[in-house]
C-alpha cells in the first residue's frame, strides 16, 4: 500500500488496474529485483526481533534501477520479512496444516507464487473477506454451530485457489542478500 500510495500515479479508481499492470511487469523480471533489496520496516520491526527504531530502506539502487525493480523489491522484501516471522511461529507451534492468503495482496499472482516458493508451502488463497472471520469462527464453535474449529473453517472460509511451490531455490540468493543488508543495517540502527 505504501508503495502504491507514494510512488504510483494512481488514484482509488485506477489503483487496482495500475497494481495489476505492475504485478504483470514485475513477474517478467527475474528474482532479485535487479540487485535491489527492500527492508519493509516502515513502522519499525516488531518480529521476529523487536527493533522499533528500525527503518525501511532500499539498498542496491543504481542508474540501471527501474521503478519496476523497486516494485518487485518491495514484494520480495515483504515476503522475506514474512518468512522470518513464519519461521518464528513454526518454532512455537510446529508445522502448519495450511497457509492461507487473503485480502488485496492475494490478487497478485506474482506475490502468491513468491510466498509459496519462499515459504516452501502451498498457499491456499481464500475469498476476499476471510481475514476478519477468525473471531466469528471461534464464536461459531463456542456457540455450538460447529463441533470443531476445522468444521467451522471448512464451512466459513472458502478456498479459491491453491498455489504450490514450484521452485523453492529461486529466491535463495536474493533472500541471503536481503538478510545481509538487514543485519548490516541493524548494526547501524543501534548507534
Amino acid at each position: 500500500d505504501w508503495f502504491a500510495d507514494e510512488w504510483l500515479d494512481a488514484d482509488e479508481s485506477t489503483r487496482r488496474a495500475t497494481l495489476a499492470t505492475l504485478d504483470d511487469q514485475a513477474a517478467r523480471r527475474p528474482p532479485g529485483a535487479g540487485g535491489i533489496s527492500f527492508l519493509p520496516y516502515l513502522g519499525g520491526q516488531l518480529s521476529p526481533v523487536r527493533r522499533p527504531w528500525a527503518s525501511a530502506t532500499f539498498h542496491g539502487l543504481t542508474t540501471r534501477s527501474a521503478r519496476i525493480d523497486m516494485f518487485r523489491a518491495v514484494i520480495e522484501g515483504v515476503s522475506f520479512a514474512a518468512a522470518e516471522v513464519f519461521q518464528q511461529i513454526k518454532s512455537w507451534v510446529g508445522e502448519p496444516t495450511a497457509l492461507g492468503m487473503t485480502g488485496s495482496g492475494a490478487r497478485s499472482p506474482l506475490w502468491r507464487q513468491m510466498l509459496a516458493d519462499i515459504l516452501r508451502y502451498p498457499i491456499e488463497v481464500t475469498d476476499a473477506a476471510s481475514e476478519g472471520r477468525g473471531a466469528a469462527i471461534f464464536c461459531a464453535v463456542a456457540l455450538g454451530y460447529y463441533p470443531t474449529l476445522s468444521d467451522a473453517v471448512a464451512n466459513m472460509v472458502h478456498r479459491t485457489a491453491v498455489i504450490e511451490p514450484t521452485n523453492t531455490n529461486l529466491y535463495a540468493d536474493a533472500y541471503e542478500r536481503w538478510r545481509h543488508v538487514r543485519d548490516a543495517l541493524a548494526e547501524i540502527d543501534k548507534t
